[in-house]
């Protein structure tokens, strides 16, 4: 199942080549608007004015951890998927990221397409 329906996601990551790779994942995937930001208080001022369907979120921002971003999409009912380069294990983390899709950096088109599907409730 394609992605291409998909008409706004958000990448929240520090690092511009990896958010630079993941944004053309996603637009050679046929995803319509891809936006990014690089620290949690851009990823909360730009959730303020909008509403991506599903986001990608790095959990080491520049200006803290991605927990806090990740607390906000919760709190809106925003999927997001952890995109990290720590396992679950690892990072050791609970609460609002339970059950959040993870994908390992760096992932394939076709993993972090699956992840998407995942996050929003779709067929994998």
């Amino acid at each position: 199942m394609s992605i291409s329906h998909i008409t706004s996601i958000l990448i929240v990551e520090n690092e511009p080549l990896i958010a630079m790779d993941i944004e053309v994942m996603l637009i050679d995937a046929g995803v319509q608007a891809v936006h990014h930001v690089q620290s949690c208080q851009e990823a909360l001022d730009w959730l303020s004015d909008n509403s991506p369907e599903v986001v990608i979120l790095d959990l080491h921002l520049r200006d803290g951890p991605g927990t806090v971003v990740a607390e906000a999409l919760h709190a809106r009912a925003i999927p997001f998927i952890v995109y990290s380069g720590d396992t679950i294990m690892s990072a050791g983390l609970s609460g609002v990221t339970n059950g959040a899709p993870w994908l390992a950096k760096p992932c394939t088109p076709d993993e972090l397409a699956a992840a998407i599907r995942v996050a929003l409730g779709l067929p994998a």
